[in-house]
């Protein structure tokens, strides 16, 4: 499946057969154009087009990636068709998530935080 920069259908626009580099499972998807800022995570395996960029998380978590790509999410108003969300913006983008008491990203809480809502 493709993944464009929609805002519907989890960003999904239309279904392919080919395999290609751009094939990936476990990511979030970040629109840099079209529907720009909006994010989605893809537990599945999808492909992704050039209008969007995938983060792939150093931890595997069942849910916290739900969390932050809502965190990212709330970014999107900062980003229009004429400040696009680029690779560049994308690399210094901040995002507010909780931390444990050594400043590392606290995922239990996330996934925690996902399953309660």
């Amino acid at each position: 499946m493709n993944k464009t920069s929609g805002t519907s259908n989890n960003g999904i626009g239309y279904f392919v057969g080919n395999d290609n580099k751009s094939k990936a499972d476990h990511v979030i998807s970040v629109n840099r154009n079209g529907a720009v800022g909006e994010a989605f995570y893809h537990p599945y395996t999808a492909l992704f087009g050039n209008d969007c960029r995938t983060l792939v998380l150093n931890e595997q978590y069942e849910y916290a990636p739900f969390f932050i790509a809502a965190m990212l999410w709330k970014q999107k108003d900062a980003f229009s068709y004429s400040r696009k969300l680029g690779t560049a913006r994308l690399k210094v983008l901040r995002i507010m998530l909780p931390v444990e008491s050594d400043g590392k990203p606290d995922y239990d809480y996330m996934e925690q935080y996902v399953l309660s809502v």
